[in-house]
Formats: C-alpha cells, sequence, structure tokens
C-alpha cells in the first residue's frame, strides 16, 4: 500500500507542476486568439488536461482510496484516512482550477466541473467527509458557486476571478 501511495503521489506532484510551468505560459489575454503562440498553448493545455483526467480517473478508482476500515492493522486505517483527508480535497480542488482554466477552449469541462458535485455528494464514495475533515469544504463551494455566477453570465471563461467575490 505504501508503494501505491508514494505513486499516486508523485503522479500528482509531477502533473501538478508540469501543469503550473504550462499556466505560467499562458498568452497575454489581448493576444489574438488565432496567433500561433495562443494556439500552441491551447494545444499544450488541452493535452495536459486529457493526460490530468486519465490519471485522477485511476488514482479514484485505486486501492489508495479504499475504505480504511477494510484494513485489519489499525495503524494502516490511521494512515490511509489522513493521506484521504489531505489529498482528496487538494486534487478535487486542483482539477476544479484546471478545468476552469480551459474550459473557454475545451468543450465539455464545464460538465466536468459539474460532475465534480456528483463525485463529491456520491454516497458510495463520501468524499464530502474528507472535505469537511480537512476544513476545506468551503473553499470547494466557493469556487463552484464562481463557476456557477460565470456560466449564468455567459462567460467564455470559467477562471478563478476575484470579481466574482461580492
Amino acid at each position: 500500500m505504501a508503494r501505491n501511495v508514494q505513486n499516486e503521489s508523485h503522479v500528482r506532484n509531477k502533473i501538478q507542476v508540469i501543469y503550473i510551468n504550462s499556466k505560467s505560459r499562458k498568452p497575454v489575454p489581448s493576444i489574438n486568439e488565432n496567433s500561433k503562440e495562443y494556439k500552441s498553448w491551447c494545444f499544450e493545455m488541452r493535452t495536459l488536461t486529457e493526460s490530468v483526467s486519465l490519471s485522477l480517473e485511476m488514482i479514484f478508482n485505486s486501492e489508495f482510496l479504499s475504505d480504511p476500515a477494510e484494513f485489519a492493522n489499525p495503524m494502516t486505517q490511521i494512515m490511509l484516512q489522513s493521506l484521504k483527508d489531505i489529498y482528496i480535497p487538494e486534487i478535487i480542488l486542483w482539477y476544479h482550477e484546471m478545468l476552469s482554466e480551459t474550459e473557454s477552449f475545451m468543450t465539455g469541462n464545464n460538465a466536468k466541473i459539474f460532475g465534480l458535485l456528483n463525485l463529491l455528494t456520491d454516497s458510495n464514495t463520501a468524499y464530502y467527509e474528507e472535505f469537511l475533515r480537512s476544513g476545506k469544504l468551503s473553499n470547494f463551494l466557493i469556487s463552484m458557486r464562481r463557476t456557477c455566477l460565470l456560466s449564468l453570465k455567459g462567460s467564455t471563461s470559467l477562471a478563478w476571478s476575484s470579481q466574482m467575490d461580492s
């Protein structure tokens, strides 16, 4: 199990570093969306977002997220629950940000964002419990509020916006 945790953590960290580096190279908004620079960045982000989606699907279907009560050793149960309380909220919040950032040029991201609500509230996975224990449920609800408001306004980008805080 420790090996799986290390592998899952390594995959998450590697993808997050690549995403942050790619996001920081986003062309200035005033650049024409038909420019080579913007199209190249969109391709890079599309490829990365698709890779992350597949990786997260593997993580959410892995032993890493199994019920800690299934393990006989109490220390293993505590360790696994602690890891779930840390990683599940971080992964879901980070994934929401990535989907929001790429929504303007990746059709289907909006549906994936709202699918995170289903994932979080599913009684079989009960990921909302990890959000409650970690104290990050309000962060998720704030980011979903922004997404909903931007969707209602017909925005072409769901990227996090400080304008929506009011």
